[in-house]
């Protein structure tokens, strides 16, 4: 039927009034005061993330220099192996010939002179001064011994050569790898904006910035 006068129909505004616009939506409070922050950290692009050192075989693969002090530790280390290998054999062996020749003298000492029976050796150099029947145990300790004193310089120059490699590599890694860390493209000062708001009945802060 026809409206009563006074009245408004449903779903509809009296002439001369404005719609009331949405309410707006109601803050979230604590105790009076509204809190809000915002930061960049969930949209930073691939160039603005944090970057991290480079992976040390990465790095190695493309520094010569390091190829080259390791390939000095690798051959030191061969030198210093097969060296003190070889020493060590020589040493064994002329400590045998050597105690069975002290043996062979304490079982026969009617034979030797007195002033040869702690040396039946000639001199190293002079085999012709070895007594006789003493020729084969001490040409064998010669042997011995020369091998010793020619494989010690390699086993000395080798355990030297590793430490060098392997100090200087670590050393250029130091340098040249560990230090140098990616920076970010996004890399300056922290900025935060603080703005307070204070209205009838509320109060609240507003907190933007990159974190």
């Amino acid at each position: 039927g026809a409206a009563t006068p006074g009245t408004t129909a449903p779903g509809t505004t009296p002439a001369g009034a404005t719609a009331p616009s949405a309410a707006p939506a109601a803050p979230t409070t604590s105790g009076g005061l509204t809190l809000s922050t915002s930061n960049t950290m969930g949209s930073m692009g691939p160039d603005q993330a944090s970057g991290g050192r480079e992976p040390f075989f990465h790095w190695y693969k493309r520094k010569p220099l390091a190829w080259a002090g390791t390939g000095v530790a690798g051959v030191g280390l061969v030198m210093g192996i097969v060296g003190t290998a070889i020493t060590t054999n020589a040493s064994g062996n002329a400590e045998d010939i050597g105690n069975e020749i002290k043996a062979f003298v304490a079982r026969n000492e009617s034979t030797i002179p007195a002033n040869r029976r702690a040396q039946p050796c000639g001199r190293r150099e002079d085999p012709s001064g070895d007594l006789p029947g003493f020729e084969n145990a001490c040409g064998s300790l010669r042997e011995e011994l020369d091998s010793y004193d020619g494989a010690l310089p390699w086993a000395i120059t080798g355990w030297v050569l590793l430490g060098v490699g392997v100090v200087g590599t670590a050393t250029y890694a130091m340098i040249d790898w560990y230090p140098s860390e990616q920076k970010t493209a996004a890399a300056g000062p922290r900025v935060t904006r603080i703005a307070p708001l204070v209205a009838p009945g509320q109060a609240s802060l507003s907190v933007a910035g990159t974190f």
